[in-house]
């Protein structure tokens, strides 16, 4: 969902502010005082931090930008091959 969402809107999942937990949101005055989700992470003993989650989701992001770029690039050059030899595209492979 964040990478997802960070696609959408064209935002730097690594960039200040663009996702912060609650207790950073209240460090900076704008959430209500409750630590999750690094208190749930700590008592789940789960090795997560605020700044390993956004790297996470900058690498999801990433790998669903290389995909995506991966596939158009294949699609387009089957269509650019078979538009020169006049053939229909029929079904992708």
């Amino acid at each position: 969902l964040f990478a997802f969402l960070c696609w959408k809107f064209n935002l730097d999942p690594l960039a200040d502010g663009v996702i912060i937990s609650h207790h950073e949101g209240h460090l900076r005055g704008i959430a209500s005082g409750h630590v999750d989700p690094e208190h749930l992470w700590t008592q789940l003993q789960m090795p997560l931090t605020m700044d390993k989650f956004r790297q996470d989701v900058n690498d999801h992001l990433n790998a669903y930008k290389a995909f995506r770029d991966s596939s158009w690039r294949m699609f387009k050059n089957r269509w650019w091959n078979n538009a020169i030899r006049g053939n229909d595209l029929g079904p992708m492979e």
